[in-house]
C-alpha cells in the first residue's frame, strides 16, 4: 500500500473518531437534559403531593374565617325539630346559623324559593332546612 492509501485509511480513522466524539457527546447533551427534565417533572408531582397531605395532616392551626366558640368539626347536639307557633317561647339555639331546633310549620306551597334578599328568622330558615333548602348566607 502506498502513501496515498495509507493517509486515506489514517483520514478515515480520524473521521470516524470525531464521529464517535460528537455522538458521545450528543448522548451526555441527552441524559443531562433527561436527568433535568425528570427532575423538575418529579419535583413538581412532590409539591402536589406535599399540597394535598399537608394541609390534612397539620390540622387547623389558625383560627381562620368563622372560629368562634365552637372548634371547627366538632359535634354538636340535635335539639329536635318542633313546631312551634309565631311569637311562641322556646330554648334558644345552640349554633348560630342554627341548624335544628323549634321552627314554624310552613306548609310547602308557601315558602318561597329563589333568592332571598331580607334576612330571614331562624326558625324560618329552619323550615325552609327541613324541606331540604339549601341555604347561603353571608354578612
Amino acid at each position: 500500500m502506498g502513501l496515498g492509501g495509507q493517509e486515506r485509511k489514517h483520514r478515515a480513522t480520524q473521521r470516524a473518531e470525531n464521529r464517535e466524539r460528537r455522538r458521545s457527546r450528543v448522548r451526555l447533551r441527552r441524559r443531562i437534559k433527561r436527568y433535568f427534565v425528570g427532575s423538575i417533572v418529579g419535583l413538581f408531582g412532590l409539591m402536589i403531593v406535599l399540597s394535598l397531605v399537608l394541609p390534612n395532616s397539620l390540622g387547623n392551626l389558625g383560627g381562620g374565617v368563622g372560629s368562634g366558640s365552637l372548634e371547627q368539626g366538632a359535634q354538636v347536639a340535635l335539639q329536635g325539630n318542633e313546631h312551634v307557633k309565631k311569637d311562641q317561647d322556646h330554648p334558644s339555639y345552640n349554633t348560630n346559623p342554627p341548624t335544628s331546633g323549634s321552627h314554624y310549620d310552613i306548609p310547602l306551597e308557601n315558602i318561597v324559593w329563589g333568592v332571598l334578599e331580607a334576612p330571614v328568622k331562624n326558625e324560618v330558615q329552619l323550615s325552609y332546612l327541613e324541606r331540604g333548602a339549601v341555604m347561603i348566607q353571608y354578612s
